[in-house]
């Protein structure tokens, strides 16, 4: 049974969560990041996730509590959850947080609602939400309960929160839009890159970046296709890409019929910690993202990223990406299945310094002033407590 949650002045939030590190991937991410900033706000924080493999050593080291449980199944999941969160909320959590959209963990945290009045409010990433709602009815029926009870619903683009309002008009909660955030201490410019052009032998060649998992949604396949009509222009150019995948196999394939191997290089996986090297060393960053199986990006952390290390970046006009890349400010926005488009964009960053430069510091100064951590905390917070306030007499 998960221990009551610390009594005290300061307001009190259980994170519910599948995703939560050393898993991998954005949410995890995300999710950790929201409890850090929580905690640096002075809300006691106390996490309920699934056990993954080297959880133990990495609870070890959190400043807050972290439970674990072993979610082989959704049905398996639902009562534990359900029950020891019964046992454990009564009268000592302010509100519930969902990390994302998840079943098990919505219908839980509604039933709390439900039964004493224990307010919860959820993240939503938006392809969490397509997923549950194009799967069983149940689900579907299941997601939308959960979202039209929840007293706010953070969407993580305004993308994604037009998602949420077309398909759950009677909402009781605010829909507010949080964009993830970056450490601006950790992806910075100037970092050394000697140790990786020589691990990769670059030399003096340009490069471009993508950082993303090797799925269909993040359309390596017309960055490759638009690679010889920008080798043209720029020989020396090299392509980067960091990540592992189902596609890998088929991507280095169609870099070997292309007859452009020797000028793409596939690291595999590369720690988070790691990547802020990674992204000084490119020239351009580029993630022409597009609808695939359903899926699209929602948001795109990858390029705050990389304009926090004050790269121009190069994004589609799909899903919530508009959120992250300012078109002409910070860098350009194609249209994902326009290979010629997408050389275009390429060979302008990589020929028009000045342009190049420019869009590098107005990504970096916007990271700055509205995409860090602390700015996405502190938003958090403000909209949480004015929530404590609204339901400081409802628990039971």
């Amino acid at each position: 049974m998960i221990p009551d949650l610390v009594m005290g002045d300061s307001m009190k939030v259980l994170m519910l969560t599948q995703d939560f590190p050393p898993a991998d991937g954005g949410i995890a991410i995300f999710v950790q990041h929201v409890c850090q900033e929580l905690r640096r706000n002075n809300m006691h924080v106390e996490v309920l996730a699934q056990d993954v493999e080297r959880a133990a050593a990495f609870d070890a080291g959190q400043s807050h509590a972290i439970h674990r449980y072993s979610g082989r199944n959704r049905l398996s999941s639902l009562a534990p959850i359900v029950s020891t969160m019964f046992h454990a909320l009564r009268g000592h959590a302010d509100v519930l947080f969902l990390g994302h959209m998840l079943s098990t963990y919505g219908l839980g945290a509604w039933l709390l609602w439900r039964f004493l009045r224990v307010p919860y409010v959820i993240l939503v990433h938006g392809f969490d939400l397509v997923e549950y709602w194009r799967q069983s009815r149940l689900d579907n029926f299941a997601s939308t309960l959960v979202l039209q009870d929840a007293a706010l619903i953070f969407a993580n683009s305004e993308y994604t929160k037009g998602v949420i309002l077309e398909k759950v008009r009677d909402t009781k909660g605010q829909v507010v839009v949080i964009n993830p955030g970056v450490d601006p201490d950790m992806f910075k410019p100037g970092l050394e890159t000697s140790a990786i052009k020589q691990q990769y032998g670059i030399g003096d060649d340009r490069v471009i970046l993508t950082v993303s998992r090797l799925v269909p949604k993040k359309n390596h396949d017309n960055v490759l296709r638009a690679l010889p009509e920008v080798l043209q222009r720029i020989p020396n150019l090299k392509y980067l890409i960091i990540g592992e995948g189902s596609e890998k196999t088929r991507l280095e394939s169609m870099a070997r019929q292309l007859g452009i191997q020797e000028r793409v290089i596939f690291t595999g996986f590369v720690e988070h910690t790691a990547l802020p090297p990674y992204y000084c060393l490119c020239d351009v960053f580029i993630m022409p993202s597009c609808v695939a199986d359903g899926n699209l990006e929602s948001f795109g952390i990858v390029f705050a990223e990389a304009s926090a290390c004050g790269k121009p970046v190069i994004g589609s006009k799909t899903g919530g990406i508009s959120d992250a890349v300012v078109n002409g400010v910070t860098g350009l926005l194609v249209e994902p299945d326009d290979t010629k488009e997408i050389a275009q964009a390429l060979s302008r960053l990589l020929t028009d310094e000045q342009l190049a430069l420019t869009l590098g510091k107005n990504g970096r100064a916007r990271v700055e002033n509205e995409l860090t951590w602390q700015v996405m905390g502190e938003r958090i917070v403000a909209f949480l407590q004015g929530l404590k306030s609204s339901t400081r007499d409802v628990h039971v």
